[in-house]
């Protein structure tokens, strides 16, 4: 039996090969440009919450390293009233580029927080979250990737982008210096609330249900590199 498309399928396996491989060598910065400036609404509605207060978040390094570069940040703070209780909501998102997606190191970064205990994962039908306890207030964080899944380990993050990150027009954009090989991009976002002992599960809900609010606003307005 014959395949007549065996060898053209092959040439330009071969061509693309070539063509990257002649990129790199010409130009060894190609997808390496400048990211474009961004910056977070000073508002955004939650269902159910009240908007307080909303402040800019800087990279809180003062020599901005290459890797884990916070480009933009914000802080968000909602309240709740109900049957004569208010509780508050603590939102923080950082856009964060040439990142492995470590979330960990990211809170130890950006939050000086060095956890103790490895913090629950939980693994949903839109992504993974962590999920911890500090200073009496229960957090929910999260890296939203650029394509994929949210996720919380470099691994989970490298996997995203050896899965999502190889179609053609990425390939024909990074060739003509467009973008990285790799989307190395993270909308990192922290969510927290009081940790109430007798209400930890309540507390639990909430912060989950904001959390996939966040993903349905931030996935489809992912910023342009």
């Amino acid at each position: 039996m014959t395949f007549p498309l065996r060898l053209p399928l092959l040439q330009l396996a071969c061509l693309s090969i070539f063509l990257t491989l002649s990129k790199l060598v010409l130009d060894p910065v190609a997808g390496q440009r400048p990211f474009a400036p961004f910056s977070f609404p000073r508002s955004i509605p939650i269902s159910g919450w009240q908007l307080v207060d909303s402040q800019p978040l800087g990279d809180r390094r003062s020599n901005l390293p290459k890797y884990n570069r916070v480009i933009a940040g914000q802080q968000y703070l909602y309240q709740q009233t109900a049957a004569q209780k208010t509780r508050q909501l603590e939102i923080e998102v950082r856009y964060v580029v040439n990142t492995d997606g470590n979330i960990f190191q990211l809170i130890k970064e950006q939050k000086a927080i060095a956890l103790k205990t490895s913090p629950t994962q939980v693994k949903t039908n839109i992504g993974i979250y962590s999920r911890f306890t500090v200073d009496q207030q229960t957090h929910l964080t999260s890296c939203i990737n650029p394509r994929g899944t949210s996720t919380v380990t470099s691994e989970q993050f490298l996997h995203n982008r050896y899965t999502h990150d190889g179609q053609l027009d990425r390939l024909f954009a990074w060739s003509l210096g467009q973008n990285s090989l790799l989307d190395k991009r993270c909308l990192w976002v922290d969510l927290s609330m009081s940790a109430e002992t007798h209400m930890s599960k309540q507390v639990e809900a909430s912060l989950e249900k904001v959390w996939r609010d966040w993903m349905m606003v931030w996935q489809p307005q992912f910023p342009h590199p």
